[in-house]
């Protein structure tokens, strides 16, 4: 009954992850038919607004589905006019901060559990001990950085694994920066040629 009551919430809490991700995207579409990206930057304000896009970063990156939430926040900040450098950099702190802390998070997880998981994150970390850091480096940046994948899966293998965060920090940031720049940069590239 137990097992059923865990997986029971386990389910409830991965629906309300992504129904809280669909609300608030379309509370965001609702939001632009309203104001454009110019009025809400500047009700916001600037550092308000930094302050949105960094909290957006972590809390998209702790939760696989809502991650897609800090995308439509990044155009609507891009399009409104915001400083293109300081908006990615912003997000790409608070995706790595999220990114960390879901890695924190999966590496506490993992002592709990036992049996046949136990072994197979055992082969887990075998495997990663066998393969260069250069290459797992290399996938990190290609995963975090030019797919459209969210990062949480590979940071919880990563985390299963027993890699360290250490050795994929700079990866991952520079993933989190080259991704929502070129998010960015499509977007305003977007408005320019179409207005």
């Amino acid at each position: 009954m137990s097992h059923e009551t865990s997986t029971l919430s386990d389910r409830t809490r991965r629906w309300a992850t992504v129904v809280l991700a669909l609300l608030f995207v379309a509370g965001w579409a609702v939001l632009m038919f309203v104001m454009s990206p110019d009025e809400l930057v500047d009700s916001l304000g600037v550092e308000q607004a930094f302050v949105v896009v960094f909290l957006l970063g972590v809390i998209g990156a702790l939760a696989s589905m809502t991650t897609f939430s800090t995308y439509p926040a990044i155009v609507t900040f891009a399009v409104g006019g915001m400083n293109l450098p300081g908006l990615v950099l912003v997000t790409a702190l608070g995706l790595t901060v999220g990114d960390w802390l879901f890695y924190s998070l999966v590496t506490r997880v993992k002592g709990l559990v036992g049996g046949k998981l136990r072994d197979r994150t055992q082969r887990l970390e075998r495997w990663l001990d066998g393969l260069p850091h250069r290459r797992v480096q290399v996938v990190t940046f290609v995963w975090v950085g030019l797919l459209p994948l969210a990062n949480n899966i590979l940071t919880g293998a990563l985390a299963i694994g027993g890699y360290h965060f250490r050795r994929i920090v700079v990866p991952i940031a520079l993933g989190n920066t080259v991704f929502p720049a070129g998010v960015a940069i499509l977007a305003t590239q977007g408005v320019e040629l179409y207005s």
